[in-house]
């Protein structure tokens, strides 16, 4: 029997990360860490690796969304799911730099998190297959 994919999500938003947290759940995976800010999921990802990492981007914080996914890839090398309100042309370049992550705009509806996050675990595990 297959176990449930561990998900951590980072988003400064508390409402915004507990609505991803409970959709992805119903959806039958398995959230283990919900952070609103860098530091607390990279924490979380040390003592309970996930197999996704579902990223707000732009954060209230020091780190943001995109450096919170290339520490955890050093970490544990989890999928990528960016989301994101705001897509500047700065971020965009970020992002487009990270050919192994996936992005999401916000506002979405529960189907497209959920559809979104089950590609991103195929694309990571595709580039894992291939060694990349």
């Amino acid at each position: 029997m297959n176990r449930a994919k561990r998900v951590i999500i980072l988003d400064d938003e508390n409402l915004a990360a507990t609505s991803n947290a409970d959709i992805l759940c119903e959806a039958g995976y398995d959230v283990v860490g919900v952070a609103l800010e860098a530091e607390a999921a990279l924490a979380q990802a040390r003592a309970s690796p996930p197999d996704l990492a579902v990223l707000d981007i732009n954060l209230k914080a020091e780190r943001d969304g995109i450096d919170a996914a290339l520490a955890l890839r050093e970490i544990c090398n989890p999928a990528i799911l960016f989301v994101s309100g705001q897509l500047d042309a700065s971020t965009r370049t970020r992002v487009a730099a990270l050919p192994w992550a996936g992005f999401l705009l916000k506002p979405f509806w529960p189907e497209s998190l959920i559809r979104a996050a089950r590609d991103a675990l195929a694309r990571h595990a595709a580039l894992n297959r291939n060694g990349q």
